[in-house]
């Protein structure tokens, strides 16, 4: 059976745009101040867990990350973004010194489901605020 679209029905993914993968890897205790900076910039959607690496310290000291236990943020952002959330990161939480911590992207080419596609870009929430606002 297939769906088709008829003309003048948008798909959820067509109004939402790209989204990439921000991950993050910075000390411990680090993680607010990560988490905090993106929301400023409108990034709203952030996960952090805490890492505990298992490389030797030849890698880790190539890596410039010292220590073994990290906090990891994975946030969502639009792929349009990209550059300016990595220039963000590395310029106000000074990833170009060592030790520092590290950030990169992963695109993300699907999600479950098109309430979960709006919740990660953000969108969802400024749909149920604007509701709230009808409704006052």
């Amino acid at each position: 059976m297939s769906h088709r679209k008829t003309s003048g029905q948008k798909n959820v993914a067509d109004k939402v745009e790209p989204l990439k993968l921000l991950i993050s890897i910075v000390e411990k205790g680090k993680a607010e101040e990560l988490t905090n900076l993106l929301e400023g910039e409108g990034f709203t959607y952030h996960f952090v867990c805490i890492g505990k690496g298992t490389a030797s310290s030849d890698i880790l000291d190539y890596l410039g990350l010292g220590e073994t236990e990290k906090e990891v943020i994975f946030s969502t952002i639009p792929a349009a973004r990209e550059e300016f959330a990595l220039n963000l990161l590395e310029n106000k939480m000074e990833l170009k010194r060592r030790g520092k911590g590290i950030a990169f992207t992963v695109s993300l080419t699907a999600v479950g489901g098109a309430t979960m596609l709006r919740y990660l870009s953000g969108s969802l929430g400024e749909e149920v605020e604007n509701e709230r606002k009808k409704r006052l």
